[in-house]
C-alpha cells in the first residue's frame, strides 16, 4: 500500500518540490514553512486509505480497539487490524478501520476477533468500514491497551454502581468524553444552551489533571525537572485512557511546551506555542485537519489566545470590583472561544447558540466542581464503597444543577438561531482579527456578498442529484424533490446535507414520510405523469425528465451507479444554457468551497 503511494505521481511531485524548497530555506528561513506544507501533503498521501479489493467471502480480523465513540444506540470503534484469517491462510495486514458495535460495553484497548468483510471508505480521508460481528473479546496485548481497558472498566463500573444511569452517562462523558453516551433530550438541551463542549474532554480536564498531579507532588522533595516529567507522564496516561482524543492531545502537547519553556526560562507567547502544536498535529497526521473535534478544539483555543487579551486590556482590567472582574473574565473567555467556534458550528450543525456566553458563566464552574467530585469519588471508591456513595450524592446534586441550568437556557425563546453559511467566509472571517490581513479580509467579504447578491438576480434552476434522488431549486425559492429511494433515512440525510428544510413538491414512492407541501406518488413503469411546478415541467415515468425553457435534463443517470455513490452532480441552467460539474458526496470543507465558488460564478454568468 505504501509502495503504491510512493510511486504515485502526486507524491513524487510533492517530494521533489519539498526538497527544492528545503534547499531554498538555507537562503531564506521563511521557506521552511513552505517545506512543511509539502511535508504535510506527502504525509497526507501516505495516510490516505487505499482501495481494498472487496470479496463476498468473510474473513476473521484480529486487532485492537484504539478509539471508541459511544453513541445512543451503538459504539463507533477505531479498530487497528494486525492479522486476517481467510480460509487456511493467515495474512499480516496493517490497516485501521471503523467498526460499529453494540452499546453498553467498553471496548477501548481490548483485543477483538471480528468475522466480517471490509467495505471501502466513501472517500479517501476516512478509514474503511468493517462490517461483521465480534467473535471473541480478549484482554489487551499491549501495555497501553491494558491500561485503557482496565481504567475504563473501573470508571464505568464504579460510576454505574453509585450513580443513576442518566447521571452515570453524563459523568462518563465529563471524564472520558463522548457526548453520544448521553440521552438525546439532555444532549439537545446542552446543545441549545451552548454548553455541549463540557461533555468533550478538553483543556479544562487536562488542566485539572495537571493541577491535581502538581498538588500531590507539591509535598514530595523532588527537583522541578523530575516533577515536570512525572506530571507529563500522568497527562500522557490520561490521554491514553481517553483514547488519545485530539482535544486532549492538543492540551497535553501545549502543556509540555509551556512547561519546557518555563524550565529553560524562555519567554514564549501562547500564540507561538499554539502554532507549533498545530504544525505538529499536521505533520504527524495531516488528515486531522478534516476532523471536526480537532477543528473545534483549535478554534476555541485560538479564540482565547487572540481575543481574550484584547478584551482583558480594554474592558476587564478597568473593573476594580473583584467579583464583577472574575465574572467578566469568565464571560470574556467564553465570548472569545465562542466567536472563533461559531462559524464551524453554523457550517456543520446549522445553528448558533445565542445564550452561550451567559450560560457558560454558570455551567463551566459547575462542571469544574463536578469533575473534581468525580475524581474524588473514583479515588474514594478504590478504597471504600460507602465513601464512594457519599461522594456520589454530591455528584448527583452537581449534575442535577447542570441539567437544570442547561434546560433553563435551552427553553429561552431564540436560544438558537438557524443559519447557513458558505465555508468561503471562513478564511476572511478569521483574518479580520489580525491587523495585517484585516483590510484584505473586509474587501474579500464585501466581494463575496456582492457575488452572492448578483447570483440572485438572474432566473436559474439548480439541480443536485445522485443515483436515486434529485433536488431541484428554482430561482423563486420553490424546491422540488424527485426520488426513487425507498429508504426514508437516506432521503432525509441527502436533504439535510444540502440544507433543504421546506419542500414545495415531493415525488416519491408510496410510504415516503418526508414532509412536503405537495406529494405526488411515483407512477408504475407503464404510466407517465406530468407535473408542473412554476416554470418547471416534469415528466415522470420510465424516464424522468425536467423541462425548463428550451432545455431537457434527465433527473437520473444510470451511469452514475458506476461512481459507487462517491459523487453527486450539480447542474445549473437558465433555460437556454446548461452547465454541469461533479463534486464529492462526502467532501471536505475545501471541496465545499470549490462547489460554492463554481455555483456563484455560474449564476453570475447568466447575467451576461
Amino acid at each position: 500500500m505504501v509502495m503504491q503511494s510512493v510511486l504515485g505521481t502526486p507524491l513524487f511531485i510533492n517530494a521533489c518540490l519539498g526538497i527544492i524548497v528545503l534547499l531554498l530555506s538555507l537562503w531564506r528561513g521563511w521557506f521552511l514553512y513552505v517545506a512543511l506544507v509539502f511535508l504535510v501533503a506527502m504525509n497526507a498521501t501516505l495516510h490516505t486509505s487505499q482501495t481494498i479489493p472487496v470479496t463476498a467471502r468473510e474473513a476473521v480480523f484480529s486487532g485492537t480497539v484504539i478509539s471508541e465513540q459511544p453513541q445512543e444506540t451503538y459504539v463507533q470503534l477505531l479498530f487497528r487490524i494486525d492479522q486476517v484469517q481467510s480460509g487456511n491462510r493467515n495474512i499480516q495486514l496493517s490497516e485501521t478501520v471503523l467498526f460499529y458495535a453494540e452499546t453498553g460495553k467498553t471496548y477501548l484497548g481490548r483485543h477483538l476477533l471480528i468475522r466480517g468483510r471490509i467495505k471501502n471508505a466513501p472517500y479517501g480521508r476516512r478509514p474503511h468500514i468493517l462490517a461483521g460481528r465480534i467473535v471473541v473479546t480478549a484482554t489487551a496485548t499491549s501495555i497501553t491497551g491494558a491500561i485503557q481497558a482496565s481504567v475504563n472498566q473501573f470508571v464505568d463500573g464504579t460510576l454505574g454502581a453509585v450513580l443513576s444511569p442518566m447521571h452515570a452517562d453524563i459523568a462518563m462523558s465529563l471524564l472520558l468524553g463522548g457526548s453520544g453516551r448521553v440521552g438525546r433530550d439532555v444532549r439537545d438541551a446542552f446543545s441549545r444552551a451552548g454548553v455541549l463542549h463540557i461533555l468533550a474532554v478538553s483543556g479544562l480536564h487536562v488542566g485539572f489533571v495537571a493541577a491535581f498531579a502538581g498538588f500531590l507532588l507539591l509535598f514530595v522533595p523532588l527537583s522541578p525537572q523530575i516533577k515536570f516529567v512525572l506530571t507529563m507522564f500522568v497527562l500522557l496516561l490520561y490521554a491514553a485512557v481517553t483514547g488519545f482524543r485530539s482535544s486532549v492531545c492538543r492540551a497535553t502537547v501545549m502543556a509540555f511546551l509551556f512547561g519546557s519553556a518555563v524550565l529553560i526560562q524562555r519567554n514564549v507567547t501562547p500564540l507561538h506555542i499554539l502554532n507549533v502544536t498545530a504544525l505538529a498535529f499536521l505533520v504527524i497526521n495531516p488528515l486531522a485537519l478534516f476532523d471536526l473535534s480537532t477543528q473545534l478544539s483549535f478554534a476555541a483555543v485560538y479564540g482565547i489566545v487572540v481575543l481574550f487579551p484584547r478584551c482583558n486590556e480594554r474592558i476587564v482590567r478597568y473593573v476594580h470590583n473583584r467579583f464583577v472582574r472574575r465574572l467578566l473574565t469568565i464571560m470574556a473567555v467564553s465570548l472569545s472561544a465562542q466567536t472563533f467556534v461559531s462559524p464551524l458550528l453554523v457550517y456543520y450543525f446549522h445553528q448558533l447558540p445565542t445564550c452561550a456566553v451567559i450560560s457558560n458563566c454558570l455551567i463551566v464552574p459547575l462542571a469544574w466542581v463536578t469533575v473534581l467530585l468525580l475524581f474524588l469519588c473514583l479515588s474514594v471508591g478504590a478504597l471504600s464503597v460507602v465513601g464512594a456513595h457519599l461522594v456520589a450524592y454530591l455528584v448527583s446534586i452537581a449534575l442535577n444543577a447542570i441539567i437544570v441550568v442547561s434546560s433553563l437556557f435551552a427553553n429561552f425563546p431564540f436560544s438558537t438561531v438557524a443559519l447557513h453559511i458558505s465555508p468561503l467566509l471562513f478564511i476572511p472571517f478569521y483574518s479580520l482579527f489580525f491587523a495585517l490581513t484585516r483590510k484584505a479580509a473586509i474587501f474579500v467579504i464585501v466581494g463575496i456578498l456582492i457575488l452572492c447578491s448578483l447570483g440572485r438576480l438572474p432566473h436559474y434552476t439548480v439541480i443536485i442529484k445522485d443515483e436515486n434522488t434529485s433536488i431541484i431549486v428554482c430561482h423563486n425559492e420553490s424546491t422540488v424533490v424527485v426520488t426513487r429511494e425507498k429508504r426514508n433515512s437516506r432521503v432525509q440525510a441527502f436533504l439535510a446535507r444540502h440544507h433543504i428544510r421546506k419542500i414545495t413538491c415531493l415525488v416519491a414512492p408510496h410510504g415516503c414520510r418526508v414532509s412536503a407541501q405537495r406529494f405526488c406518488p411515483l407512477p408504475d413503469v407503464l404510466h407517465v405523469k406530468k407535473i408542473g411546478v412554476g416554470p418547471l415541467d416534469f415528466e415522470i415515468g420510465s424516464r424522468m425528465l425536467l423541462r425548463y425553457g428550451t432545455v431537457q435534463i434527465p433527473l437520473f443517470n444510470e451511469d452514475m451507479n458506476n461512481a459507487n455513490g462517491h459523487e453527486i452532480v450539480y447542474i445549473v441552467t437558465n433555460g437556454t444554457r446548461v452547465y454541469q460539474y461533479n463534486a464529492p458526496r462526502f467532501g471536505s470543507v475545501v471541496d465545499q468551497m470549490l462547489v460554492d465558488v463554481r455555483l456563484y460564478l455560474l449564476k453570475v454568468m447568466f447575467l451576461f
